[in-house]
C-alpha cells in the first residue's frame, strides 16, 4: 500500500519532537503539581520524571512558573472544550448530564493512559499576580458558560440561584 502523505521535512520533522517532547514535560509537571501542588513541582523533579536533565527541560519551558502556566492553561482549554460541547445539548438536564460523561470519560481515558493527565486547578491560588488574576479570570469566564447550561440570561435575581448550581 502507498503512502499518499509527502515525507516530513527535516524542519517539519524536528518540530513535531519538540512538541511531543514538550507534551510529555507538561505531562510530569501536571503529575507532580497534582501530587505534590505547585511548589512542589521543581524542574529537577519534571526532568527526572522524562529522562533528562534540568538545563534540557529549560529548552522547553524556560522557568518553573511557566511550566505551571501551561499545566493550568492546557487543563483550562480541555474544560472549556467539554463545557462547549455540552452546550450544544437541548435542555439543562442534558447539558449537565454531557458535562458530567464527558468528565467522567476524560478520567477513564487518564486513568488508563489514553489521555493526557489533566492539572488540577486548585493551586492556581498559589500563583502570582498577573499570572493568577488571568488564570482566574479565565476559570469565571468557564463557570459562566457553565451557568448558561441553565439558559440564564445573567440577571441579578436568578444569579445566587445558578451559582449554587454550578
Amino acid at each position: 500500500m502507498e503512502n499518499s502523505a509527502p515525507p516530513l521535512s527535516a524542519n517539519a520533522r524536528e518540530t513535531q519532537r519538540f512538541q511531543q517532547k514538550k507534551q510529555l514535560v507538561l505531562d510530569a509537571a501536571s503529575a507532580l503539581i497534582n501530587e505534590k501542588g505547585t511548589a512542589g513541582m521543581t524542574l529537577a523533579a519534571v526532568a527526572e520524571a522524562v529522562g533528562l536533565n534540568t538545563a534540557s527541560v529549560t529548552y522547553y519551558v524556560k522557568r518553573r512558573d511557566d511550566l505551571a502556566v501551561a499545566c493550568y492553561h492546557r487543563a483550562l482549554e480541555r474544560i472549556e472544550e467539554m463545557v462547549a460541547e455540552a452546550a450544544k445539548e437541548d435542555s439543562p438536564r442534558a447539558r449537565v448530564a454531557r458535562y458530567l460523561d464527558l468528565n467522567m470519560e476524560l478520567l477513564r481515558r487518564v486513568r488508563s493512559g489514553e489521555e493526557r493527565p489533566i492539572t488540577v486547578l486548585s493551586d492556581i491560588r498559589a500563583m502570582d499576580d498577573p499570572v493568577r488574576a488571568s488564570l482566574s479570570a479565565r476559570y469565571r469566564d468557564i463557570m459562566r458558560h457553565v451557568r448558561g447550561f441553565w439558559g440564564a440570561d445573567g440577571d441579578a435575581a436568578n444569579k445566587a440561584l445558578l451559582v449554587a448550581r454550578v
